[in-house]
């Protein structure tokens, strides 16, 4: 067991890791040959994009806990129905969504960027190849919700590592050879559809496959909505607050600041990113655990989790402190990186502590508390998103990211939620949980 924790955060580290590496070793070139208002546009697409994606992409952290649930009983089919109730609600929103993204990409490009040297069609353009990115990408986030239920990760995370790297690269060659925007997310969108077909393939055969009746999947669609509901509002309120900070610098400040903040983002993106990867393996393994009644070995593990945590982002934190400026001087030049200088250490600080929440997050989300985070999601998200926009239009880009400073302060509520669920579950279970037995999974005996 402790070799399979091991590996399942190994993978989980070099999934999370690998999308802002690769941007991070990529942005020189593409700085260089799109420009800085070209690359502030190709980040602003990237943002509709995974704003909307976190419209739909709730609905797979309730197809982790199901699967999770009913593999921990030994219930094939239960996995089998939970999995096709999150497949037809992730490919329904996310035609909807699609379909809404088509339509309002006019609006979008005329409110929400400002651009001077860049077509209005070319952007329009994008956006669209976006959308359909986008559905791509639902289904696909629900594929690989199913193979981490059954706490295997290396398949799933070798194809989407291979898939991140060729985006890149593709996107590099073609900024290489001369084109723009918009042959770069046709490129993106080639790959993404082939990276769709590689994690159901690998899903076939972790999975399986069980027929499931109409039937059954209406009473799980129930079973699904339920949980799935509040983990999609989560997900809404997040994404759009974590990425609202990023709109906000694209329609009051333009298409150049946005892409100093972005890179200032991609340094210090890694410190929550680590923490996310590292122990991801939670939700499951938690889940699972709490389904088969081990409710004291589920605590233990959370315990040393919380301070494994801890250890990582203090580390990653005066890494990124010591790297992150040396990298900016390198992108931007020493005077643009000067001026960045304060951006970057309040961004440094906000993701610092959106990491320390990572562990108590999942471990809320393994204990059925969907309800409890969407609740401090949406709080957090109304005070960053007012917060930012108001000291954005008084100080400028170094505004914007106090906002984000705010949402990740009240991120670590997170901690009193994991806590209050462990106590009840304890209570119901008349468990008293003692010294941690399971190093147990996290690290091998000395």
């Amino acid at each position: 067991m402790v070799d399979g924790v091991q590996r399942n955060i190994t993978f989980s580290l070099v999934d999370y890791l690998s999308q802002p590496a690769l941007m991070i070793l990529a942005a020189p070139v593409l700085l260089r040959r799109l420009g800085i208002e070209q690359y502030g546009a190709w980040m602003y697409v990237n943002t509709i994009i995974a704003l909307t994606y976190g419209l739909g992409a709730g609905f797979a952290d309730a197809a982790t806990r199901y699967v999770s649930l009913y593999r921990g009983r030994g219930d094939r089919k239960g996995v089998a129905r939970s999995l096709a109730a999150a497949l037809v609600i992730n490919c329904l929103l996310g035609f909807l969504l699609v379909v809404v993204l088509e339509i309002s990409a006019p609006a979008l490009i005329d409110h929400s960027l400002k651009v001077q040297q860049l077509s209005r069609n070319q952007l329009i353009v994008a956006v669209r190849i976006g959308g359909v990115v986008l559905w791509f990408r639902l289904v696909e986030v629900v594929v690989i919700a199913a193979v981490r239920a059954f706490e295997r990760y290396a398949p799933a995370v070798m194809v989407s590592v291979l898939i991140r790297a060729s985006i890149i690269l593709c996107s590099v060659v073609l900024a290489v050879r001369g084109f723009g925007l918009v042959a770069i997310m046709l490129g993106t969108l080639v790959i993404t559809a082939i990276s769709l077909l590689g994690q159901m393939s690998v899903a076939s055969r972790i999975v399986g496959y069980s027929r499931v009746s109409m039937h059954e999947l209406l009473a799980t669609l129930k079973e699904i909505a339920h949980f799935g509901g509040y983990t999609w509002l989560r997900s809404v309120t997040g994404t759009v607050f974590g990425y609202g900070d990023r709109l906000i610098v694209a329609a009051l400040l333009g298409a150049g600041s946005l892409a100093y903040y972005s890179l200032c983002n991609q340094v210090t993106q890694p410190i929550p990113a680590a923490a996310a990867a590292a122990f991801n393996f939670l939700f499951p393994t938690i889940s699972s655990r709490m389904a088969a009644g081990r409710t004291r070995e589920a605590k233990s593990i959370y315990d040393r989790a919380v301070a494994f945590n801890s250890a990582i982002v203090i580390v990653l934190f005066f890494l990124t402190l010591v790297i992150g400026g040396e990298a900016l001087t390198v992108w931007l030049g020493r005077d643009v990186a000067e001026r960045c200088r304060w951006l970057l250490v309040i961004m440094m600080a906000a993701n610092g502590l959106l990491a320390l929440g990572v562990v108590p997050h999942y471990a809320a989300l393994a204990l059925g508390r969907s309800r409890a985070l969407a609740m401090l999601s949406i709080i957090a998200g109304v005070l960053s998103v007012a917060t930012g926009y108001v000291l954005t239009k008084d100080l400028g880009l170094i505004g914007s990211v106090f906002g984000k400073a705010l949402a990740a302060i009240a991120s670590l509520a997170t901690f009193a939620i994991a806590r209050s669920a462990f106590h009840s579950s304890c209570e119901i279970d008349e468990c008293v949980v003692g010294p941690a037995t399971v190093a147990d999974e996290l690290l091998p005996a000395k």
